[in-house]
């Protein structure tokens, strides 16, 4: 309590070296959320009275909105017992910081990417995008914009065979900030097509840079998909 009320102080006396009023004795502080011990919901929108540094009263934002001569007089009717004062106060205009991102989660979904190519699992592939993911392919390609592009692009219907033989990749960095991030590194892919009772074998390597977006349901995919390569090189 006496950590939070020290908190909760010093944003008074900044509220306070802010305000043209720094010379009176009370100071009213607007925007405040009143967290009780007891379990109750949380009292978002209070504005909050400090007198000689101690918090002597608080009410609805509403209330103290009607302003004029009487607004500390209203504000000391209602008391800090009334509006469960008991355990702490928090500034609504400090939040709590968010958690840190995990990377973890966004190297998760790159790994899910890597392995439903190698499992060769479209539906595997197709879940870690969002619904209106951008590929960007790589030798000037036009871009494919939206998941209907993607399974065209990626898993046409047609007689010949792609088979992911191997599929490894680097992620040399990534940062997350807020709702977005972004992943680069390095990756190599070979494959095998088949057609007509003949066997391709094909490999290929470059960059790649992938921007994720995290959802409601705080699940990351990917919602744009970046890369580079060399020509594909035909294996012997």
């Amino acid at each position: 309590m006496s950590r939070l009320r020290s908190q909760f102080l010093r944003l008074a006396f900044f509220s306070v070296f802010l305000s043209p009023f720094a010379g009176a004795s009370d100071y009213i502080i607007r925007n405040v959320t009143v967290i009780e011990g007891t379990g109750k919901p949380a009292k978002p929108k209070m504005t909050v009275m400090v007198s000689d540094g101690k918090i002597t009263a608080v009410l609805p934002a509403a209330a103290s909105d009607k302003g004029g001569p009487n607004i500390r007089e209203l504000m000391r009717s209602w008391t800090v017992d009334q509006v469960g004062l008991s355990t702490s106060i928090l500034s609504g205009s400090e939040t709590a910081a968010p958690k840190p991102a995990d990377p973890a989660l966004v190297r998760d979904v790159l790994e899910h990417y890597r392995t439903s190519w190698l499992k060769n699992d479209p539906d595997g592939v197709r879940a870690c995008f969002t619904q209106d993911a951008v590929l960007m392919p790589h030798h000037g390609l036009e871009p494919i914009v939206g998941m209907k592009a993607i399974n065209d692009f990626w898993f046409p219907p047609t007689n010949t065979r792609t088979t992911i033989l191997s599929f490894a990749r680097t992620t040399d960095e990534i940062e997350i900030n807020g709702t977005r991030a972004y992943a680069r590194g390095r990756s190599e892919v070979a494959w095998r097509v088949e057609d007509k009772g003949t066997s391709v074998d094909w490999r290929t390597a470059g960059n790649y840079m992938t921007i994720l977006k995290k959802q409601a349901d705080g699940k990351w995919l990917i919602s744009h998909l970046i890369w580079d390569d060399l020509p594909n090189e035909r294996k012997k």
